[in-house]
């Protein structure tokens, strides 16, 4: 190849191969290793022509130069480096018997030559011991530059490009297609050092591709004396003693290899100086000192100074210092405190920001009716890929997209992303707890996130009725809330906690504890939140929200309305009149006013709703807002047969259509349709409810049916029916306390009128008097005037037929 004689072929790699040479036109003696580019991949030959432009701007002795370059007679470009008699780092260290600090000042070379490439914009991005080589003369020299790439042309449509690498050395954003950076490096490095210290690869091929990629991305490996200890060879631990590893060691590998680029070092330089202060034992940055580590590391600095001090001197000083210590100890501990809190207050209100930011976006109709469920699944991996690091915000984000894959009906997305979100969460914080030299406040965070994650995998299990596991992992949320340090203020995960958990709490019926749970959550919103009167939380919207449903299906309807309009008000101050909330909070204040008989009020607020979910989509509308406004129209009895015809079309065909919706909701429809097939007289959709019934119920106990509201409901609209009302057949519903559980209260209500009514026909006008009695008793906390009493619409048909009473 021009001046150059092929000698040896010295390996074979993805671009090509690599071949000995000498020169050959006399001009002078010289070995080289010549890099022939294969010629069947484009993209490679581009890699290649890279890899002789970056490699021409380096100059450093630790770094192979660059010598020559041209194309073969076959047009196969080449590129000619200085050839380097040595062997492989790892090889070096094993055949030399080198120990713990030998190693460490080999890597030390190493980081020397990393970093000068990152002032020159140049990140390596394949350390490996295969791309080192240790010379004769015992220096490090850092090979093969063929997919570094100069940081200075980096575009942003480049940002994300599918980097070559080496996976037991490749950082999660190599992986994951993300940017590279000089933090990249870094992590190649503490894997590196990882290995020389114990011969052990944590990112080590085995199994499946699938288990190789997440073991990248989400395992956290055990602390290198750990690991050494239980399965570094003999050889290895005489030669680097695992307790060698322990403390600063573990402490400055855990930093370098953190998953989140933003954790690790910012530089080979700051990795490079907490190695150099650990050898020369001063305190490193990776983690704190105790006072006997400060001590003994003096000590040892001044050996023969404390040996010729006597012991009188010696004590003296000591205590002097040990107190001078002690007051400056406090003195930090307090300022550390301080600093720790506000850091805390801080980073809350800049999660809480970029949550309102984030779920604003995201729960806008227009947005979603562009950008369609894509925008979900792209910020699921967003942010499982950026917020590791994060795990307030990074809860937070997988609630909102959870909510936009409900309302894109892809239900099963949403409970495979919260299960699996849960139980990865679940296992970093257990690996996490077993880390002494964790940090404590970043431990809490996930702590907390895990609480927030459990409450969020409750509320998916919630949907699908699955009670003792819901219940479980509430219980497992509260003990985690309850065990966080009292000094970090992590207000978000309760407030998370207690609204979510109060949606669990919704779907499996347990309504009054769902309002008193987030009732619990709003108190500490408005007393840590709230300026001059007004709330400035930016979850607070969604609070409202969780707890005016609550009051609704509580049985609280005044109530309900009341925190409605709160709700109303905020989101249109916020400018969002057109977002999922807002129509939320209309058909959630449709539902409150029909319960309490205001029925046009109720049909206008249904309609609202309505016009907002078209923004999005037509068969994206939930089936509650088209079922809520047919029992609207069933109880105003003003519509035509063909309009009523037509609502339950579109009731039917959205409830059938959302299947994986949750069954509570899904039952609560067919009971309103069965209430239209009585009073239209349709055998066939009456017939048709109580087979969905069935189906929806079957995997609920006799004890949990018999107190099931939508059951309840279809089962006494299926005995008006097929005309099976009986004094017998309502003792099941006459029997249910809408005192203690106001949830109840319309059910037994429309029970006892029925009841009345029968009275009168049986010729027992007092009977039916004294139900009247009880059920203006049970509606006076939300009606309270007798004549609006007798108006509404559970009670007015017994009200009639007592007035017409001698």
């Amino acid at each position: 190849l021009g001046p150059w004689r092929i000698c040896n072929l010295l390996g074979r790699g993805g671009m090509g191969e690599v071949w000995r040479a000498e020169r050959s036109d006399g001009m002078f003696d010289m070995s080289v290793a010549i890099k022939i580019m294969r010629g069947d991949r484009r993209d490679v030959v581009e890699r290649f022509t890279t890899e002789r432009r970056v490699l021409a701007q380096l100059d450093h002795p630790g770094i192979a130069r660059l010598l020559d370059g041209g194309v073969t007679d076959t047009n196969l470009p080449y590129l000619v480096t200085e050839y380097i008699e040595g062997e492989n780092i790892d090889r070096w260290c094993d055949r030399q018997n080198s120990g713990l600090k030998s190693r460490l000042q080999l890597f030390l070379q190493i980081c020397d030559a990393v970093s000068y490439a990152h002032s020159e914009l140049v990140v390596h991005r394949d350390l490996k011991p295969g791309n080192i080589l240790i010379d004769v003369d015992g220096s490090a020299k850092l090979l093969d530059f063929g997919i570094a790439k100069l940081m200075q042309d980096q575009h942003p449509d480049e940002a994300t490009d599918e980097s070559p690498h080496t996976p037991e050395y490749a950082a999660p954003e190599q992986v994951q297609g993300g940017a590279i950076t000089v933090r990249t490096d870094v992590y190649a490095l503490g894997l590196l050092l990882y290995y020389l210290l114990t011969g052990l690869k944590p990112q080590a091929r085995s199994g499946a591709l699938a288990d190789q990629v997440e073991r990248i991305l989400n395992r956290n490996p055990e602390a290198a004396s750990v690991a050494c200890e239980k399965f570094a060879s003999k050889r290895i631990r005489a030669l680097v003693p695992p307790e060698k590893l322990a403390g600063d060691l573990d402490a400055i590998i855990q930093q370098a290899i953190r998953k989140s680029p933003a954790a690790r070092y910012a530089s080979v330089e700051a990795l490079a100086k907490d190695i150099r202060a650990h050898l020369e034992n001063r305190p490193i940055e990776a983690r704190p000192w105790g006072r006997f580590e400060h001590l003994s590391a003096y000590m040892r600095r001044n050996g023969r100074l404390a040996l010729l001090s006597s012991s009188a001197l010696l004590g003296g000083l000591m205590l002097i210092g040990f107190g001078i210590y002690q007051a400056g100890l406090a003195r930090a501990s307090q300022s550390a405190l301080a600093s720790q809190a506000q850091q805390a207050d801080r980073r809350e209100k800049e999660t809480l920001a970029a949550r309102i930011f984030i779920a604003s976006w995201m729960k806008d109709l227009t947005v979603q009716g562009s950008a369609g469920s894509s925008m979900a699944s792209s910020a699921r991996r967003y942010a499982q890929s950026t917020l590791g690091e994060f795990p307030e915000l990074q809860s937070g984000v997988m609630w909102e997209i959870a909510g936009t894959y409900s309302n894109f009906k892809m239900y099963s997305e949403r409970q495979m992303m919260l299960e699996s979100n849960y139980q990865r969460i679940r296992e970093r914080h257990r690996l996490l707890s077993l880390d002494t030299q964790a940090n404590p406040e970043f431990l809490a965070q996930l702590q907390a996130g895990r609480a927030v994650s459990a409450c969020q995998f409750a509320a998916a299990l919630g949907e699908l009725e699955q009670r003792i596991a819901t219940q479980k992992l509430l219980a497992e949320a509260d003990e985690l809330i309850e065990s966080l340090p009292n000094q970090i203020p992590l207000g978000w995960a309760r407030l998370d906690c207690s609204r979510i958990g109060g949606r669990a709490l919704r779907f499996i019926g347990q309504f009054e504890a769902a309002e008193s749970r987030i009732a619990q959550g709003l108190e500490i919103m408005r007393k840590r939140y709230a300026t001059n009167g007004e709330n400035h939380h930016s979850q607070y919207a969604d609070m409202l929200n969780g707890y005016a449903v609550a009051q609704l299906q509580a049985g609280h309807f005044s109530a309900a309305i009341k925190t409605l309009n709160e709700l109303i008000e905020l989101l249109t101050s916020q400018g969002r009149e057109q977002s999922n909330p807002m129509s939320n909070a209309l058909t959630n204040l449709a539902a409150s006013q029909r319960a309490l008989g205001g029925l046009e009020d109720a049909k206008r607020n249904y309609q609202r709703a309505l016009a907002l979910q078209r923004l999005r989509s037509e068969e994206l509308i939930s089936p509650i807002i088209h079922c809520g406004l047919l029992q609207t129209e069933l109880e105003r009895r003003t519509a035509s047969k063909t309009e009523i015809a037509a609502l339950i079309t579109t009731c039917e065909r959205q409830v059938e259509q959302d299947d994986g919706s949750p069954r509570f909701n899904a039952r609560s429809c067919w009971a309103i349709l069965m209430q239209a097939a009585r009073l239209q007289v349709d055998n066939e959709l009456a017939a048709r409810a109580r087979t969905r019934l069935e189906s929806y119920s079957s995997g609920l106990s006799a004890e949990v049916r018999a107190q099931d509201i939508p059951t309840l409901a279809l089962k006494l609209q299926d005995l008006q029916f097929r005309n099976q009302v009986t004094l017998r057949t309502l003792q099941p519903f006459l029997a249910l306390n809408a005192e203690r559980f106001p949830s109840q209260i319309q059910l037994k209500s429309q029970a006892l009128s029925l009841a009345g009514q029968l009275n009168l026909s049986e010729g027992h006008p007092l009977q039916a008097r004294q139900i009247q009695a009880e059920l203006r008793r049970l509606w006076r906390g939300e009606l309270g005037d007798q004549a609006e009493l007798d108006q509404h619409p559970t009670q007015q048909p017994l009200a009639l037929a007592l007035a017409r009473q001698p």
